[in-house]
């Protein structure tokens, strides 16, 4: 095998955004001028754009400042090219990037969802700011430094939270009473979420491995030679890599993870520009040899770089993928700074392609064996009513929860029957609650929890379990 060495300027990377990524290719220190020669149509193009900002700052009633005018105008010039992932970033937008896509964060440790009209803690990381101060998954935060959180997105909720490293804040939640507020004093650290989780599992006289990689991050590499060095040590039979729910990251850390599982000489991305000039990207050359079956776990919500590593596992490893198909990102992005780091901005410039040469773009990669997640994450709202005669979501949430986890015969339309309150009077009955017949904040509380738990154990994941049946037949 002949190793090959390709030029590319820059890091391909991938924005580590809510549910979806975006490739990029980061230019450092690329600085762009203004040519010294401008034609008559740039000339008046500015001197209009002179004249608007004159007039909004003489008569609009909103103005503020000639910042935000500023930013306003590069953003709506970037935002007019109609593409999602061309973006201008404002000094703290970039820095909320970098940050982001480092996964260091100066923060408390949590994760959070929006349940009704406030934040819940659906995890709380191990050794965290969060955890010292004895925040614990389930509780629901109503105030930050005071701040009533009700109805704040979960942009906003971040926002108050991060700060410098140092920075204290009040972090006031409840559990089971929304009236016995308890506060935490919890002290702003940097954060560095892992992006590589393992576990195994003996399963008669093999041992089957699982490797969870939530991104391509600049650590992730050397988390995963951690992590297979142990796995391997035990003596893995098979393994099941997980990159679902994986918005992307560094192509240079796709790369080595791919090198540690692949031998090949065959590109495994082309990458080709608005003049359809392409070029080809190569794998290292490794001497490693693979000795157990692996299966890939991949749905929706694998984009960009999770991508490129599920289709080059597929193509050129011959691994077989299982779950659902893919986000479907195949474009590409630079990151440039002009005059000296005054604007930035993310340009789409290329598209990338599949070892196959195929072009992903809003189609994905579809899986070998499609297999859907059982149900979906819910909570229970307990701010709406879930009582007698009473028809909504939430009452149907509360009949799922009831019916799948402890199979009481009970009808799951969301219409609250004296069946089900007899149920969710034996629910509150047998966990040692008030038991009134109607869905309290007490109980709400206790079935969230176990609604958290489920929805993570591997054990009732229906995709995790056809990996493991694949991998067995």
């Amino acid at each position: 095998m002949i190793k090959r060495n390709n030029s590319i300027i820059g890091v391909l990377l991938v924005t580590i955004g809510m549910m979806i990524g975006i490739l990029t290719i980061i230019v450092r220190d690329k600085l762009i001028y203004t040519p010294s020669s401008e034609t008559t149509t740039a000339d008046d193009f500015f001197k209009d754009v002179k004249s608007l900002f004159e007039l909004i700052e003489q008569n609009a009633y909103f103005y503020q400042n000639d910042v935000l005018l500023r930013d306003g105008a590069i953003r709506g010039v970037v935002d007019s090219l109609a593409d999602p992932y061309s973006v201008y970033f404002s000094e703290n937008e970039y820095l909320d990037f970098n940050n982001e896509l480092n996964r260091e964060l100066c923060g408390i440790g949590i994760t959070t969802v929006i349940n009704g009209s406030y934040p819940l803690i659906i995890k709380v990381n191990d050794n965290s700011p969060a955890e010292k101060a004895g925040l614990k998954t389930g509780d629901i935060i109503k105030f930050i430094d005071s701040k009533h959180v009700e109805n704040l997105s979960s942009a906003e909720i971040s926002n108050l939270i991060r700060g410098e490293k140092g920075v204290v804040r009040d972090i006031g939640v409840y559990q089971e009473n929304p009236n016995h507020i308890s506060y935490h004093k919890v002290t702003l650290d940097k954060i560095i979420v892992k992006t590589v989780n393992y576990t195994y599992e003996q399963i008669d006289k093999e041992i089957m491995g699982y490797l969870k990689i939530d991104s391509f991050g600049v650590n992730t590499f050397s988390e995963l030679n951690q992590a297979m060095n142990d796995l391997e040590t035990i003596g893995i039979d098979k393994l099941i890599i997980d990159v679902r729910d994986n918005p992307g990251g560094l192509l240079s850390s796709v790369k080595e993870v791919l090198d540690y599982f692949i031998n090949s000489n065959i590109p495994f991305m082309y990458s080709r520009t608005r003049d359809n000039s392409e070029s080809k990207d190569y794998l290292n050359e490794i001497d490693k040899e693979i000795d157990y079956d692996i299966v890939i776990l991949i749905n929706e919500y694998s984009a960009s770089a999770a991508e490129i590593f599920a289709v080059t596992m597929y193509e050129l490893g011959g691994y077989d993928l299982v779950g659902t198909t893919t986000y479907g990102k195949g474009t590409m992005q630079i990151i440039y700074t002009i005059n000296n780091g005054s604007i930035i901005v993310k340009l789409t410039t290329g598209i990338w392609l599949t070892p196959s040469k195929e072009w992903i773009q809003d189609i994905g990669v579809k899986p070998t064996k499609e297999v859907k997640r059982n149900g979906q994450f819910y909570l229970v709202d307990s701010y709406k009513d879930i009582s007698y005669d009473i028809v909504n979501d939430e009452v149907k949430k509360v009949q799922l929860f009831l019916k799948s986890k402890y199979h009481y015969d009970i009808r799951t339309d969301g219409y609250f029957d004296r069946i089900t309150e007899n149920a969710v009077k034996d629910y509150q009955l047998n966990n040692r609650l008030l038991v009134t017949g109607y869905i309290d904040h007490n109980t709400a509380y206790y079935i969230n929890i176990e609604l958290i738990k489920e929805w993570f154990d591997l054990k009732n994941d229906t995709q995790y379990l056809a990996a493991k049946a694949h991998l067995n037949e």
